[in-house]
């Protein structure tokens, strides 16, 4: 009887948090767009970062975690997200009293009340810190003596951010190999499209490249970047290194760039990015889009806070324009979202099927904490589908790059998954350089099949950490590792189909493939075949003995001189529920809520009803039914409302978001 109201007492705390409107990742992120200002070549400006004692927002959420992780081992991401949000949030209020502290103090140093240049950004997340500008060293001094301070260091230890970023994924050397014409592999020739807010394109390490574009915002052939984001990424992927003075070089410098503007003062539309889209597929707008350009890099996502109906999966319109443009011969490339480490964080278009969906590293190959988990969850033709996301990471945090003069600055330094995107889009140019006749396909095999495990799950660091250079060394196209499965088998005899051939077309060179499932942490060999496979069965696997659950399987394909592997995730013999409902329902209207397994029988479970303002109304069963409230605010006419399922054994936690209206 104890343990029943603490588990009570447990589902309760985590129903009330669960209805405050705040989530945990929404808190994380808010320090991520803090640029940190570059200085330039100017020796009497100064930029410090003042640090100070208090743990991190995100040290702090992960020894809570640690603490807790025995005690509340069958909670999900979500759950637990859940119940330490309000722990969170007085957390981070107490990093920002703090700062707001030292910021008083510090004006009382300079004794002026005048600083509005004087306080760049602020750090909660993976810092806890202040950015200070132009302060003299005598006051740098005595704020070293203030009592909460740690550190003060200058920020010119970021200026070479990206000659470190560079250099870890290989492009440096590629620079140095020679393609089949004898010239040096720097993306010459091939075109990188920027969806963005346009492109600086007067900057000295860009105009040499920028070949023209589009102003949709606008809506003229001008698509100079007034906001900065668009100019940043574009020398990410082909920066020259022109600007005297600097060493910064991008990782295809020789790529022709083109950019459409969509973004301005933080504001586009993603009919703009189609539109976009559509303009690259087909230049001249002829329908033959055979002059499409080479690649296109969007470093751009849907606010998952406005719930934009219809999107976050593999079919909304966004998605699925750019599977249409890949298959006109395109590489998209796309950043992952910076929504934090929770699972399904993916955003559009992270979500397309056939995009280069781009996760975030730090200069040590750990993932960002901001970085945008898989998997992608979605409906299809009455079935659950999933599917790993990210395909791949690359850097992503404190990046230097190219930014408008008129920020008073050629460079700045960024971090997000959309500094990530660009890294992929010039390494995707260095191997088009090398091989032109390559399908987009065979490039996104050899990028993921030479990336660097760095030891996290696939749903985090997709085929792990990009390495350009090994790519590059390629002799051919990669082995083609493809698994055809569904979602969903029950505990039989199931057939794994699939293709497994070699890159080439010469089937001589084929060598093997073999097929395994985790188990755990460990890969279980099931078969090895030794004949090409094509679109057909690879192998009939009995899983009758295996327990219920969602289990990874994995084809790799071996050819003479590399290989090739595939990844997907299954479900076989394990209940999942979801919640059937009506999304809008009226005000005191009595509605039923049924709650089915993926062979649509219904499961009981305890159901709960929060609208806020409102006591949760709870109920038991399979299907159930509630009564919606009275709006009784009359300036409003619907209200968002939550349904909430919680099954113990096994352990379950969904929920589902609906619209009250009057």
């Amino acid at each position: 009887m104890r343990y029943s109201k603490i588990i009570i007492f447990f589902i309760l705390n985590i129903l009330i948090l669960s209805s405050l409107s705040v989530s945990i990742d929404a808190l994380f992120l808010k320090n991520y767009s803090n640029d940190l200002k570059i200085s330039g070549n100017d020796s009497d400006l100064k930029t410090y970062l003042i640090e100070f004692f208090d743990e991190p927002l995100a040290e702090y959420k992960n020894n809570i975690i640690e603490n807790l992780k025995d005690k509340i081992s069958t909670s999900s991401n979500n759950l637990m997200s859940s119940f330490f949000k309000e722990k969170i949030s007085n957390y981070k209020n107490s990093l920002l009293s703090t700062h707001n502290t030292a910021e008083n103090e510090i004006k009382n140093l300079l004794g002026r009340s005048n600083t509005e240049n004087i306080f760049s950004s602020r750090f909660t997340l993976l810092l806890n810190g202040i950015v200070v500008d132009n302060v003299p060293s005598i006051i740098i001094d005595k704020i070293r003596n203030l009592s909460y301070v740690k550190s003060i260091s200058p920020s010119s230890q970021l200026q070479n951010s990206l000659d470190g970023s560079v250099p870890l994924i290989g492009a440096d050397k590629v620079w140095d190999l020679h393609d089949k014409l004898g010239k040096n592999i720097t993306g010459k020739g091939v075109s990188i499209a920027f969806i963005d807010s346009g492109i600086d394109y007067t900057h000295p390490d860009l105009a040499d490249n920028y070949k023209g574009g589009y102003d949709l915002f606008n809506n003229d052939n001008d698509p100079m970047d007034t906001d900065g984001h668009g100019t940043h990424c574009a020398g990410i992927a082909a920066g020259t290194g022109k600007h005297s003075g600097y060493q910064y070089v991008g990782v295809a410098p020789g790529a022709d760039l083109y950019a459409y503007k969509i973004m301005q003062n933080d504001t586009g539309s993603d009919l703009d990015l189609i539109t976009a889209l559509e303009m690259a597929t087909d230049p001249n707008g002829d329908m033959d889009t055979s002059d499409h350009l080479d690649i296109v890099s969007i470093s751009l996502n849907i606010d998952p806070n406005l719930n934009p109906e219809g999107y976050g999966h593999p079919l909304d319109r966004m998605s699925l324009a750019i599977d249409r443009a890949v298959d006109s011969g395109i590489l998209v490339v796309v950043s992952a979202g910076n929504q934090g480490s929770g699972e399904e964080t993916i955003i559009t278009p992270g979500t397309s099927r056939k995009a280069i969906t781009v996760g975030a590293t730090n200069d040590i190959d750990n993932i960002a904490d901001f970085s945008s988990r898989g998997p992608v969850i979605w409906e299809e033709e009455g079935e659950t589908k999933t599917m790993i996301k990210p395909n791949i990471v690359a850097p992503g945090v404190a990046i230097t790059s190219t930014y408008p003069e008129h920020f008073d600055s050629y460079y700045r330094s960024v971090s997000g998954t959309s500094m990530s995107a660009p890294h992929v889009a010039g390494a995707v140019a260095l191997l088009l350089q090398v091989h032109p006749e390559w399908e987009p396909d065979d490039i996104k095999k050899a990028l993921y099949d030479t990336a660097i495990d760095i030891g996290e799950n696939n749903n985090t660091q997709g085929a792990g950490r990009l390495d350009v250079l090994a790519a590059i060394n390629l002799s051919s196209a990669p082995p083609k590792a493809r698994l055809d499965l569904k979602d969903y088998y029950d505990k039989a005899l199931i057939k794994i189909n699939g293709t497994a051939m070699n890159g080439t077309g010469n089937p001589i060179d084929f060598e093997s493939y073999s097929l395994f499932y985790k188990l755990k942490n460990d890969w279980i060999k099931i078969h090895e075949g030794y004949s090409e496979v094509n679109n057909s069965i690879l192998y009939s696997w009995d899983t009758t003995n295996l327990e219920s659950g969602y289990y990874q399987i994995k084809l790799f394909v071996e050819s003479k001189d590399q290989a090739s592997f595939e990844i997907k995730e299954v479900n076989i013999g394990y209940e999942y529920i979801t919640i059937q409902c009506n999304d809008t329902i009226f005000e005191k209207e009595c509605f039923n809520v049924k709650i089915l397994n993926q062979i649509e029988e219904e499961v009981p479970a305890l159901v709960v009803f929060l609208s806020s303002f409102r006591l949760p109304q709870i109920k038991y069963g399979g299907k159930v039914n509630f009564t919606a409230p009275k709006i009784i605010n009359p300036l409003i006419t619907t209200k968002k409302a939550k349904i909430i399922v919680i099954k113990l054994f096994p352990t379950f936690y969904e929920r589902k978001e609906i619209i009250i209206s009057k």
